[in-house]
């Protein structure tokens, strides 16, 4: 047996004693007549490739055309040799033209590893690449290839680094067959654990339809749609207080289709809808009036008007909570009692309906204001969680994003999957601590197993909000970042609580802007002596601070603010 020249190092380094018992089982089952044989080569999923660094003039390079294990990654000025031609597979390995694999050196997790080449193996975890918009991530260690200090000086040795989104990160996919300096369209890498399938760009004639096509959301036509509306609340509080199904929305079908007229003479195209885990799964004394196939049954009716309206809908997941404990409020996540079982259900339900969008959960918070790495990975993966729980609450399992959108995936359901991050979704792009805007959302985002993914970026900004991302310069870095990894950005929630308009005038006119337009809904369409509200009715006459603005916005009728 000879033993793979990746672990001596670990060897040497002192880890025998957690090898040998590896070595062992690895005999054993040669001896059981188990005998190795050389990786069969995985099948392209795009044209071999340069990657062009985010620094002008470089690229990703095999140093000096090395063919021997070990040999250094590096950056070096673009010359389209064979140094330079990878060709991305379809088991997320990345292959040189020499026949070797990206490796992250010795599968080790710490900033500064090197990248190197080797021996193509589709079971290790060191040679997983997962490409999204110009970002080349290692999913078992969550971090990126990295150009240290963004170096111009060929031969640089390329490492492993936590992901920031910064130039010296980006690597940009150019087809070999073309060598003219076009982006090659290259699908996100990976694997979920769905089984959706689909293509996102076709064409088709359903009457309203949404999808994910190049990085932002475009109709059955593949023309560009941008998301003008509004949230209309009731739906995740009313049932478990035993007040009904809504405020006096969307309760039967009368008022929805007295809520669904108004709304379209606002020219409003999506709504956004909260929904109640326990109302839904009729679990924890949910009211039995209100949950269960009666709530069930009055979403669906509810989505229906809205989509024969012409209207988008936007399903959230809005309140949660473990166990036994009833869902009367918002947690820091989802949590892995429930939220799993309800998407899958959610899912199901809607999977036939192409004008409906997923939004996985509303405000996560796990870390606070100020999330860890630990955090975000508790936001992927899950974890036990207690520290912004209700005060009331023991630790609880937390439902990461992966298991819900593997849910989503595998009850069939292909549509868009609106994803928010920590800090309430607050700012995909928090400041760091070192007057440095990184993206640590683009790090820790889950895998879709539909090609192209349908994976869309929510955030939520209140001008009350200081740490959220609530000012152009903010705004202007997450469009650059978010245009760069190819991602549609839904603006699920914007208010303004002081009296005022400003912020949201402001917001809109932004957005209508931006290239691709930034989509937007304002919280909320309610009525009632709320700052938020919008309406004084639910025929849709405009009310409070904000709905006269945004009434006149939509309708093209100038800035009324």
């Amino acid at each position: 047996m000879q033993v793979n020249r990746k672990l001596i190092p670990l060897l040497e380094d002192g880890f025998a004693h957690y090898l040998l018992p590896i070595i062992v089982v690895a005999a054993v089952a040669v001896l059981g007549g188990y005998t190795y044989s050389r990786i069969t080569r995985a099948a392209a999923i795009v044209d071999p490739t340069y990657f062009q660094s985010g620094i002008a003039g470089k690229c990703l390079d095999d140093w000096h055309d090395g063919t021997t294990e070990g040999t250094k990654v590096d950056v070096y000025d673009c010359n389209k040799t064979a140094a330079q031609e990878w060709t991305i597979n379809s088991n997320g390995t990345i292959e040189n033209a020499n026949g070797k694999c990206l490796d992250n050196w010795h599968a080790l997790n710490n900033n500064g590893n090197p990248i190197r080449m080797y021996k193509c193996s589709a079971t290790d975890g060191a040679q997983q690449w997962r490409v999204t918009g110009t970002i080349l991530k290692n999913p078992m260690t969550n971090k990126c290839i990295d150009d240290p200090n963004a170096s111009t000086t060929n031969g640089t040795q390329l490492q492993l680094y936590t992901c920031l989104g910064n130039k010296n990160q980006e690597w940009t996919a150019v087809t070999v067959a073309s060598k003219s300096g076009t982006p090659a369209p290259v699908p996100p890498t990976g694997s979920g654990n769905g089984s959706g399938t689909g293509s996102s760009c076709a064409s088709t004639t359903a009457a309203l339809t949404i999808h994910v096509c190049n990085g932002q959301l475009v109709n059955g036509q593949n023309a560009a749609v941008q998301l003008k509306g509004v949230d209309v609340t009731g739906t995740e509080d009313a049932c478990i207080l035993n007040q009904g199904f809504s405020w006096g929305a969307s309760s039967n079908a009368a008022e929805d289709a007295t809520s669904a007229t108004a709304l379209k003479s606002w020219h409003i195209n999506a709504v956004r809808i909260p929904l109640n885990e326990d109302c839904w799964l009729d679990i924890n004394g949910a009211p039995a009036a209100y949950s269960g196939n009666n709530y069930k049954n009055n979403i669906e009716a509810w989505v229906k008007a809205l989509n024969n309206a012409g209207i988008y809908t936007i399903l959230d997941l809005h309140w949660t909570a473990p166990g036994s404990t009833k869902a009367t409020q918002q947690w820091p996540m989802a949590d892995a009692d429930h939220s799993v079982t309800f998407w899958s259900q959610v899912a199901s339900t809607f999977k036939s309906s192409p004008a409906v969008v997923f939004d996985l959960f509303n405000e996560p918070y796990v870390g606070g204001s100020y999330p860890s790495a630990s955090s975000w990975s508790c936001w992927l993966n899950g974890c036990s969680d207690s520290k912004e729980a209700p005060a009331s609450a023991s630790d609880y399992n937390t439902a990461g994003m992966q298991r819900m959108l593997n849910a989503v995936r595998a009850a069939g359901a292909d549509q868009p999957v609106m994803v928010g991050g920590l800090n309430w979704a607050g700012n995909p792009c928090q400041s760091d601590g070192n007057s440095r805007q990184t993206c640590p959302q683009l790090s820790y985002m889950p895998t879709d197993s539909l090609k192209p993914a349908q994976l869309v970026v929510s955030v939520h900004g209140y001008q009350q909000d200081t740490i959220a991302c609530t000012n152009v310069t903010c705004w202007n870095n997450l469009a650059a970042k978010m245009k760069t990894a190819k991602l549609p950005v839904v603006a699920g929630e914007i208010g303004q609580d002081n009296g005022g308009c400003n912020y949201e005038q402001s917001y809109m006119d932004w957005a209508d802007q931006q290239s691709p337009k930034f989509s937007y809904l304002i919280w909320a369409w309610q009525i009632g002596g709320s700052p938020f509200n919008l309406v004084n009715n639910w025929t849709g006459t405009p009310g409070g601070p904000e709905g006269p603005t945004l009434h006149a916005h939509l309708l093209g009728q100038g800035n009324k603010c």
